[in-house]
């Protein structure tokens, strides 16, 4: 479910210049990523997961670790998705925020062949919404992210701000790096 939410999050990030935001579409793209850290403000870490993601492959990509989700109460999860985009300067320039007013159904909704895998493989639970609370161990948890939603992205590094919200209350952050390159001929 975690890697349902980094998709999703990332497809939040893009969506302004897929739907003809003021930034020029810049073309086929490829999407690569290159970390995953806590954020500076984890609040109360009740929706906590490591950060350790090792390439297997040009788009694959393995977790290991332990995925702590609260209990049974995910159906009034939400998460806040803020994107920046690395600029010229070196510096961070925001491009754009989403809010997800429920994290389970959204990514079972989108991404309902990944949903299913980490359910019924990885965490041995039946494939529906909400995922039973607990800590769950993660051995190579695969992830495979060649492509976004959407056709065409404009160019750059980036880094999302997830904060997992129940309420106001902040239950867990994450910071994702990606960056989205001019795709291969």
């Amino acid at each position: 479910m975690i890697f349902g939410a980094f998709v999703l999050t990332i497809s939040a990030a893009c969506f302004p210049y897929a739907s003809g935001g003021s930034t020029k579409l810049a073309g086929p793209y490829e999407l690569l990523f290159r970390r995953v850290e806590h954020c500076a403000d984890e609040g109360t870490k009740e929706f906590d997961y490591g950060t350790k993601l090792n390439k297997v492959g040009k788009y694959e990509y393995a977790y290991n670790g332990e995925v702590n989700i609260p209990d049974n109460t995910q159906m009034d999860l939400a998460m806040d998705a803020t994107a920046y985009k690395k600029m010229q300067s070196g510096t961070w320039a925001k491009t754009y925020n989403h809010k997800f007013v429920n994290v389970c159904e959204e990514i079972q909704k989108y991404f309902p062949d990944s949903f299913q895998k980490y359910t019924e493989e990885y965490m041995k639970v039946e494939n529906k919404c909400p995922v039973p609370g607990g800590l769950y161990k993660a051995e190579n948890w695969t992830v495979y992210i060649q492509q976004l939603p959407m056709d065409q992205l404009e160019y750059g590094s980036y880094k999302v701000e997830a904060v997992v919200l129940r309420g106001a209350e902040r239950l867990g952050c994450m910071e994702i790096y990606c960056d989205v390159e001019e795709k291969a001929s």
